[in-house]
């Protein structure tokens, strides 16, 4: 998963459920096998679980240190420190986004048989947006904030083609751009007929019932 670090930068969080009854000993035999180059190790305790930071001279430089701990079965690590400790104390809390209505709503209609299936929270994707675009840019993009609230993606990856296919859910009762549309019927697109051909961007809304 992706995550905003700062105003202008992100991190990933990789989370992997290990077999059962595999734990740290496991993991840490994986990793002293993985890495043939030498490593410095500190361990230090963070809310009842052990957290690794692993100084890899190849790796340290560009990306940081490698912090990782496994927890309730869960290996997760990060290049960022402060990813892994809010995983933990999320995972301590006891909530998760499976209280959340609209991601279950996203989540349950998954589907199984792809290769991927990648979860837009829209809340946070501007923050996201900020590393890849000018401040320019970033401001007509600044919406997405409020389209809707989730949305979940079936990915297939074919030899001449990426494909997206997915489902978009918002709540009922907060004003979204998603909510404009809930008494609206499907329009033809006509618009198609009078725009110049050398046009690069087009949003297009049809409406039923403007009124609504």
């Amino acid at each position: 998963s992706a995550h905003p670090i700062k105003m202008d930068d992100y991190d990933f969080l990789y989370i992997l459920k290990l077999p059962r009854y595999k734990g740290e000993t496991y993991v840490n035999n994986i990793l002293n096998d993985l890495l043939k180059t030498e490593y410095k190790v500190n361990k230090r305790r963070y809310e009842d679980a052990n957290i690794y930071e692993l100084n890899i001279p190849l790796y340290t430089s560009e990306k940081g240190l490698l912090t990782y701990a496994v927890v309730q079965g869960l290996f997760i690590a990060s290049f960022s420190s402060l990813l892994v400790e809010e995983s933990i104390r999320q995972i301590n809390k006891k909530k998760n986004f499976n209280e959340d209505e609209v991601f279950t709503k996203v989540r349950d209609v998954a589907g199984a048989n792809v290769d991927a299936n990648i979860y837009v929270n829209f809340k946070m994707l501007p923050g996201l947006l900020t590393t890849y675009l000018s401040s320019q840019n970033y401001k007509a993009f600044k919406f997405m904030k409020y389209f809707a609230k989730w949305a979940e993606m079936d990915l297939k990856i074919k030899e001449d083609a990426i494909m997206l296919n997915g489902f978009t859910a918002s709540e009922d009762s907060l004003p979204t751009y998603l909510n404009i549309f809930l008494k609206q019927k499907p329009q033809t697109m006509e618009v198609t007929n009078y725009i110049p051909n050398q046009t690069a961007t087009l949003m297009y809304f049809g409406m039923s019932d403007f009124s609504s």
